[in-house]
Formats: C-alpha cells, structure tokens, sequence
C-alpha cells in the first residue's frame, strides 16, 4: 500500500497546477482541520482516481493503514460544498471506527 501511496501522490503532483491549486484549495476550506493530525487527504487527478477504482467508490476512499484519503480532483471541483463535506465525513466516519463498513462511516456523517 505504501507503493500505490507513492505512485497515486507522485501522480497527483502532474495536475495542471491552476487545477491542483484549486482542488487543493477547495479541499483545504472543506475539511477545515476536521482530520486528525498527520493525517494526509490529497485530491487525485481523474487518471489516477481511475486505478483506485476496484474500491467501490466514485468520490473519495480512504487507506486507514497508510492513514491518507484519497479525494476525486473532478468530484473536488463540481461538487456542492455540503456533499463534499458529507463525502469527507463520511470518510471520516472510517477512520473514528477504524473499519471499512460503509454503513458505520454513513452513520457518522450522517450525525456530524
């Protein structure tokens, strides 16, 4: 997992840099320090969000081991403030239960 940490993060950095500055930006007042410390959530352009896909997500997807979300650049981009929040607590939601059950991390971002 460290090895797709690297790959997806050195990827991530080949954005267009208005486009990266911009997800990065959104992301930053988006999650508003709600992750805990040393945690590192990193938008991903659309070509690298692609080789995650085996994961059943189309948004965001958390590594608990390697403690990093990885956030859709493209979803980043268009979608309303108050989904993104929610896509963020819900990945949030993985990490307070440190678990991979998608109905424990929707019920925390449903109640925070």
């Amino acid at each position: 997992m460290r090895y797709l940490l690297g790959i997806v993060l050195a990827l991530s950095f080949s954005l267009p840099a208005c486009a990266q500055t911009k997800a990065r930006i959104i992301l930053d007042q988006a999650d508003a320090g709600m992750f805990p410390q040393g945690w590192v959530v990193v938008p991903v352009p659309e070509s690298t969000f692609l080789m995650l896909r085996n994961r059943k997500t189309e948004t965001a997807y958390t590594d608990l081991v390697g403690k990093v979300t990885f956030v859709r650049e493209r979803y980043i981009l268009t979608a309303p403030p108050a989904r993104l929040r929610h896509t963020l607590l819900h990945e949030l939601g993985h990490i307070a239960c440190n678990c991979a059950i998608e109905e424990a991390a929707e019920h925390y971002a449903n109640t925070h």
